[in-house]
């Protein structure tokens, strides 16, 4: 992981965090685990929908946040 600060103007910084694409995918199937675990997905068990699905079912941008 690569951290790049960038001072701006009025206290503020600017961070960039660069990751690595495999701890990325480790990072954003864990978020969809979580999500299966919160969220009814038709057809699976609390916790068992596969991370193809959730990902198609709330958008890839619900499992980044």
């Amino acid at each position: 992981m690569k951290v790049t600060t960038e001072e701006l103007e009025r206290c503020e910084v600017l961070m960039i965090v660069e990751i690595e694409s495999q701890k990325e995918q480790n990072m954003l199937k864990k978020a969809a685990k979580r999500i299966a675990r919160q969220v009814k997905v038709p057809g699976f068990r609390p916790g068992k929908a596969p991370y193809s699905v959730v990902v198609r079912r709330f958008g890839l941008e619900a499992v980044q946040q």
